[in-house]
């Protein structure tokens, strides 16, 4: 029996005694007595309720993963030959649950209290158009987004043209250039529209979810700190709040300056490959996939980086793929002339090394030194110019 109602039916016999016993007591008393500890005992017993209608869904199930600071679990949910679906779940406090394609092609995460009742709708022909109703946290968020609107339009528009400019290729150079920095503005503006929110809102969990979405990334990391410390109560105890803190704990140990960790994996061709390989060397870390389109463009920057340095003794390449088949690299490594040392993570060996290094995107870069420190972090090489003009200052560049 639930411990919490042996408590309530406990109570409510003591005040049938107390009753009986004195005799000049009001049944009324009893009857409002055991009505009240009754609606309290459903109330506390009452679960989060997460359903909805998903249209074209071919496999017909979904996958939901709960995560709070007590559990981790993970939910398959049948829909009906309709795409109803309905997930009841007791949460000991708030919680991300997030509704997952059986493919792993769109996810979306919903942020739950106890006992809300959250109705999602959508066709998985056109993610663009899910519609989610009864999240009061959701509900706080989409404020913050309705009063920055025109900054969020503005954001959306450029980073479309950046796009269309990038694969244009040389053509469109120059004004993917001008669309970067006023991209760059927009962004400043709603990190500072985001900081403001944040601190207003110290309590809301609403601001921990902000503070992840829009601050909590490469160069505002100290920032980002800073306003983690700042918040309470709800804010401070929610799972997305601690996984931000081990996170930022992680990152701090390779951040730029920090001592490369070392790694130990196999190379396509089933050699040895470990980081103190290349003591006394320069070594660019190059995280990639062949599914990637933006890892296309940056393929190319590395081949000219590569051929820059060609006569440099102490400069290396190796790439990372996240590509689970080995063949679907080599045919892209083929395609795009990299002939470097190359990982797939065909055993697991290309996320180990996302793990360890913190990597949370592609394509992305790491730069170490002859002594093994990290010297550069960001999404391209060509960000590293300067700084290998300096490492590497006897050969032309």
């Amino acid at each position: 029996m639930n411990t919490k109602k042996c408590f309530h039916i406990f109570v409510i016999w003591n005040n049938i005694v107390y009753i009986h016993y004195y005799r000049m007591k009001s049944i009324y008393l009893l009857i409002t007595s055991c009505a009240f500890l009754f609606m309290l005992s459903c109330k506390e017993n009452k679960n989060a309720v997460i359903q909805g209608e998903i249209k074209n869904l071919s496999e017909g199930v979904l996958f939901a993963y709960t995560e709070n600071s007590q559990t981790v679990e993970i939910d398959t949910i049948t829909l009906s030959p309709k795409g109803k679906f309905k997930l009841e779940k007791k949460l000991p406090e708030a919680s991300i649950v997030t509704i997952m394609f059986p493919d792993k092609s769109f996810w979306v995460p919903l942020y739950v209290l106890t006992d809300e009742k959250i109705e999602v709708k959508g066709d998985a022909n056109n993610t663009d158009d899910f519609k989610i109703k009864g999240s009061s946290i959701q509900k706080e968020i989409e404020s913050f987004r309705k009063t920055n609107n025109e900054l969020f339009i503005e954001e959306s528009r450029l980073s479309k043209e950046i796009d269309r400019k990038t694969f244009q290729g040389n053509e469109g150079a120059a004004d993917r250039t001008r669309f970067l920095s006023n991209l760059n503005g927009v962004k400043k503006r709603i990190t500072e529209a985001a900081e403001i929110y944040i601190k207003k809102n110290p309590e809301q969990i609403a601001s921990a979810i902000i503070l992840n979405e829009y601050l909590f990334k490469e160069g505002a990391m100290s920032q980002a700190g800073e306003l983690l410390n700042t918040l309470e109560d709800k804010a401070e105890e929610f799972i997305l709040t601690q996984q931000m803190e081990k996170h930022l704990e992680d990152f701090r140990k390779t951040d730029i300056n920090s001592k490369a960790p070392n790694f130990k994996v196999k190379t396509i061709d089933g050699d040895s490959l470990s980081l103190d390989a290349y003591k006394g060397e320069i070594l660019l870390l190059s995280f990639t996939a062949s599914w990637c389109d933006f890892c296309k463009l940056e393929s190319k920057t590395l081949s000219k980086c590569s051929e820059q340095h060609k006569d440099s003794d102490i400069f290396n390449i190796v790439s990372i793929s996240l590509d689970q088949e080995n063949s679907d690299w080599v045919e892209y490594a083929k395609e795009h002339n990299i002939t470097w040392k190359q990982i797939t993570d065909s055993t697991g060996d290309a996320s180990s090394i996302l793990e360890l290094y913190n990597i949370h995107e592609v394509p992305y870069a790491v730069l170490i030194d002859t002594a093994g420190i990290i010297i550069g972090r960001g999404n391209s090489c060509d960000e590293f110019r300067d700084i290998l003009q300096k490492e590497i200052p006897s050969k032309k560049h």
